[in-house]
């Protein structure tokens, strides 16, 4: 918090204010004395602090979001293929953050906890998992194909932004990979990943 503080060239009495608490709270939370709630976090996000650096120690940049967004989605699939629903993977992540909650009450630590997380999650898949015909279909929805393509195009067009070939097939099978597991195209997640790509090239 104090790296944080720093960079933004502020005093802790100027920062304290900023979050809505005393000078005597900013130096706690800076010695690790006290934590933080979550008020005092939105506030300190609003003035430009990364509050995952502060939490997790790692700069919230470009790359650490995609990777982020692209393991959540790697997920999402993964217990699509196996047959979880949306519902039953969103249980799943409810259970294993109360797990880690109890293990940072304990010990104010949450680094390696995977040993924990394997037993139930082994019982939650024992219970919810069921390998689905999908997992192994391997005909091509062409009329999806032509329909991803048409719009990566245009859109493409529309933004004045050029993709190497191999990029723009690379976006195409990522779109169809993830629309075809919808089973609708998603026009927001085309543009997106359009953006996402071209920030990543400069």
């Amino acid at each position: 918090m104090r790296e944080e503080r720093e960079k933004l060239n502020m005093t802790q009495e100027d920062f304290a204010v900023a979050c809505g608490v005393r000078r005597r709270a900013q130096s706690s939370y800076e010695s690790d004395a006290r934590y933080p709630d979550a008020k005092y976090l939105e506030a300190a996000t609003k003035i430009g602090v990364d509050i995952s650096y502060v939490i997790y120690g790692q700069e919230n940049t470009f790359q650490n979001t995609l990777r982020n967004m692209v393991i959540e989605d790697l997920f999402f699939l993964t217990c699509w293929e196996f047959g979880i629903s949306d519902e039953d993977a969103l249980l799943l992540i409810e259970e294993s953050v109360s797990t880690a909650q109890e293990i940072y009450k304990k010990n104010k630590e949450v680094d390696g906890i995977a040993s924990d997380l394997a037993e139930p999650v082994h019982n939650f898949l024992k219970k919810k998992a069921r390998i689905t015909t999908h997992i192994n279909d391997d005909s091509i929805d062409t009329d999806l194909l032509k329909t991803i393509i048409e719009r990566l195009e245009f859109l493409l067009e529309q933004k004045k932004i050029r993709f190497k070939p191999e990029k723009k097939a690379l976006a195409a099978i990522t779109l169809y990979r993830s629309f075809k597991a919808s089973g609708k195209v998603d026009q927001q997640m085309i543009e997106d990943l359009i953006d996402l790509a071209s920030q990543s090239a400069e």
